[in-house]
């Protein structure tokens, strides 16, 4: 979409006004050579955890089937992001899910939802709907030290009968610090909003309802995460609608290219398909001092009804690096192919290390979207100077999955990879992606973080 001067929808006249404001400050790659180590620790895992539990379980997190995670913390009150990503499917009947809880020395990390957050929820009981989902938690450490992490999960059926199959693969969970700010909220949002005859909703951030977020840069132009996480559900034809999100920063926009980046899509008008879905995005603030977030929700086109719940919005620091690529990228290659992480086509992104075996991570968000027979998916590979980062699963990873030929299901998600960077310097990030078997497929509105 491009902002014209005779385009009179007001929607769009919005969007290409807020974006105009920060134009300066949307670089499409960025990097620092001197960034602290943010990165308290991580585990991934390439081995299938599959289980038909209805009881909360812990869920391994190493190869070795360790179910903890030790980190330790320098400072007292210590705010640390949890992310939590996996490919995850359900089998059974519509409206049954996995749900993920995430502990820090016992204690539930916000938001504390208990079983309500749903990581996937099964489409039917043929299955093989993966999906990359993700879980994004905060918790404020109280006293400095040893600490441990784990994941609990459970199958629940909410008014269903009977019984389901659940699987988690390919997961890494990673503990972080330099969070600028956060807010989370328990209590679900459901809205009708949708383009062109409705405003966007303002998005309510924190639990009492709040729906601003006032976070403090130190320095003019300083590379910023921001994170948002939901259970996401939305009730439409599945005709390429979704739920476009808009960021608002200082009264302005936020959004990378003034465009809304989507955070779910509908199946069917039956609807239930609740997942944990990401979406990311790094920018520059022009100007030191306290600014204010503020988030909108509307539906693309059509009619439907969407809602949020159990969400999270983080703003980071500490980047090492970023790109974005609003262009999108279409395929039907079953051959592997270097995904394009800026408008321009450049498939590298460098990134700087100061010191030898450097912890990173590596995010990459995307609109994944594929057509083909039920089953076939795209997979996603993060290479850091030629060598796959962990979790390293091949092309096992689906970031999105078919449901039937000729229609495309289209799903908001994440692939998040850690790797320690043996030598200081520069280097460079990859994102390799191809479709399981013969599939018409795309990567949409992707973001890559390098932390």
């Amino acid at each position: 979409m491009t902002c014209r001067p005779d385009k009179s929808d007001w929607l769009h006249a919005w969007i290409c006004a807020v974006a105009a404001s920060l134009a300066t400050a949307l670089p499409v790659t960025s990097s620092s050579s001197a960034v602290a180590a943010s990165i308290l620790a991580s585990a991934t895992r390439t081995t299938p955890f599959v289980s038909t539990s209805k009881a909360e379980v812990p869920v391994p997190l190493k190869d070795n089937g360790t179910t903890e995670l030790l980190f330790m913390t320098t400072v007292n009150n210590q705010v640390v992001k949890i992310t939590y990503n996996a490919e995850c499917v359900v089998t059974g009947t519509r409206g049954k899910w996995v749900s993920v809880r995430i502990l820090v020395d016992n204690v539930e990390a916000d938001p504390a939802s208990g079983h309500d957050f749903a990581l996937c929820t099964a489409v039917d009981k043929t299955g093989s709907t993966w999906i990359g989902a993700a879980r994004q938690s905060v918790f404020k450490v109280p006293m400095a030290g040893m600490h441990t992490v784990k994941v609990l999960a459970r199958l629940n059926v909410g008014f269903l009968v009977g019984s389901g199959t659940w699987r988690l693969d390919d997961s890494s969970l990673v503990v972080e610090t330099s969070v600028v700010k956060s807010a989370t909220r328990t209590v679900g949002f459901q809205s009708t909003a949708a383009f062109p005859n409705d405003p966007p909703a303002a998005l309510p951030l924190k639990q009492n309802g709040g729906k601003t977020l006032t976070f403090t840069t130190g320095k003019n132009n300083q590379l910023v995460r921001f994170s948002y996480n939901a259970e996401c559900d939305l009730v439409a034809p599945p005709a390429g609608q979704f739920v476009d999100l808009f960021f608002s920063i200082d009264g302005g926009g936020g959004n990378p290219g003034g465009l809304g980046r989507p955070l779910c899509n509908p199946v069917d008008t039956t609807g239930r398909i609740w997942f944990g879905a990401v979406s990311q995005f790094a920018l520059k603030v022009p100007t030191a001092g306290d600014h204010t977030l503020s988030m909108f929700g509307i539906l693309n086109t059509g009619a439907g009804t969407w809602q949020f719940d159990d969400t999270s919005i983080v703003v980071e620091s500490g980047l090492r690096a970023s790109a974005l690529n609003n262009t999108g990228f279409d395929s039907s290659s079953t051959a592997e192919v270097p995904v394009p992480l800026t408008g321009k086509g450049a498939e590298t992104l460098t990134f700087k290390t100061a010191a030898a075996n450097q912890l990173v991570t590596i995010a990459y968000s995307a609109l994944c979207r594929i057509a083909a027979p039920r089953g076939r998916w795209v997979s996603i590979r993060v290479v850091v100077d030629g060598q796959e980062a962990h979790p390293a699963s091949g092309h096992d990873f689906a970031l999105c999955s078919s449901l039937q030929p000729g229609i495309y299901n289209y799903v908001t998600a994440l692939r998040q990879s850690v790797v320690t960077v043996p030598l200081a310097g520069d280097h460079t990030v990859q994102i390799f992606a191809k479709a399981s078997a013969m599939a018409d497929w795309g990567l949409h509105f992707t973001s890559l973080v390098v932390k």
